[in-house]
């Protein structure tokens, strides 16, 4: 049974997405004598006309051989009727070649985000970058989609490259500066997941983040269910199996599952040092939060746990690790503080902020924080002195 206003949606879609943008570049494009029938079709399409837009389609490919001008009015059309499948079909068969594969590639992106199956629009915006690095919007939507699969690595990467390309605003720079930290999975991204989940069960991404969201709020045998076709061979299922074991208190079911695991995987670490200290045993401890703190700096987890476990063993190294994790802990206090007042405009938050970031070695983050402090006051010499420190090695 259709879905009550599916075509006013799919036609609402094209407009938002820009397919109307790649169909205004067909004019230069199209003989004279077959112009006026391709603005006719425009115009249908406009006024939702889709059996006239069909017949006069048909007629425009009886007058020339039919192009990619002619599949970018098939895709409007196809979405139009709510035939989502053969409008993506059409734009991912733009050859990359052409100047407005990329552009057709994020619009198909766009339509699968609109339904929900985050696998195929990560795919689809991959691609559009790769056929242009330029394209913001592509960027943009693999951001989104990152920080609703809690994928922090990934998204800082977007968010890096992003800063290379246009200046960046305070929620941008508030949410990057948020994904530095391992303490990502919550409430906040369940709706998403759920629908991701629901559009594509196969989703493994998504899966294993739901995952993380229930196992979070103590919902350990919905968790389960979600990990319960993924293999352990996969170390991050392994990981939150472990992670439900140990909130069921089944000390020697954890204790397998992180045997039978992987060495080098931030996770199974980060959980071998967190039974280390329970079973007093710092050195192993340690060993594991080293393992972690080398395969993710950013791991605030792994900071903490390395400088309880140099304490517990007098070593006399412990101050680094102390002092890092005093840092993590700075930073996080003062992104909730820019959390619960508008800071916006505060100079003084954004430059301490900056400063955390660059203590941590977080260099690009730093310089964001910076620039928008800088933005406030341009003749600033000490927020210019920092900008200053923490520019790009290519700028050295």
């Amino acid at each position: 049974m259709a879905h009550p206003g599916r075509k006013a949606w799919f036609i609402a879609v094209a407009s938002l997405l820009g397919i109307a943008g790649l169909t205004a570049a067909i004019r230069a494009r199209v003989p004279a004598d077959s112009e006026a029938m391709a603005e006719e079709v425009r115009q249908a399409l406009r006024a939702r006309q889709w059996s006239r837009a069909e017949g006069l389609l048909e007629s425009l490919a009886k007058r020339r051989t039919p192009g990619i001008d002619d599949a970018v009015l098939w895709a409007e059309l196809e979405l139009g009727r709510g035939r989502a499948d053969r409008a993506i079909a059409l734009l991912v068969g733009i050859p990359g070649s052409d100047d407005r594969a990329a552009q057709a590639r994020l619009i198909a992106g766009r339509i699968e985000k609109n339904r929900d199956r985050a696998h195929r629009m990560e795919e689809l915006f991959l691609e559009a970058l790769r056929l242009d690095p330029g394209l913001i919007e592509a960027r943009r939507e693999l951001i989104f989609l990152y920080a609703m699969q809690a994928r922090r690595g990934e998204l800082q990467a977007q968010y890096r490259a992003l800063a290379e390309q246009s200046p960046l605003g305070f929620d941008d720079v508030f949410l990057w500066s948020n994904s530095l930290e391992d303490t990502w999975i919550n409430d906040r991204i369940r709706p998403h997941l759920e629908r991701y989940v629901a559009a594509d069960p196969g989703d493994r991404a998504s899966r294993l983040a739901l995952a993380g969201v229930r196992l979070h709020s103590n919902e350990l045998e919905a968790a389960e269910t979600l990990l319960q076709d993924l293999p352990d061979s996969d170390p991050d299922v392994r990981t939150l199996r472990a992670r439900i074991a140990l909130g069921r208190l089944r000390l020697e079911e954890v204790r397998s599952l992180l045997d039978g695991g992987p060495v080098d995987h931030t996770g199974l670490a980060l959980l071998r040092g967190h039974l280390a200290i329970q079973s007093k045993n710092p050195a192993e401890a340690a060993r594991q939060y080293g393992i972690a703190i080398r395969l993710d700096s950013n791991s605030r987890e792994a900071a903490e746990g390395l400088a309880i476990a140099l304490a517990q063993l007098g070593d006399k190294g412990t101050g680094p690790a102390q002092k890092r994790a005093a840092r993590w802990r700075r930073l996080t206090s003062l992104l909730q503080e820019a959390h619960v007042h508008n800071i916006r405009r505060d100079r003084g938050l954004l430059r301490r902020l900056g400063e955390a970031c660059e203590s941590l070695g977080q260099l690009p983050e730093a310089r964001a924080w910076y620039q928008l402090a800088l933005a406030l006051d341009p003749l600033d010499p000490e927020i210019q002195g920092a900008l200053y420190r923490v520019r790009p090695m290519t700028d050295r």
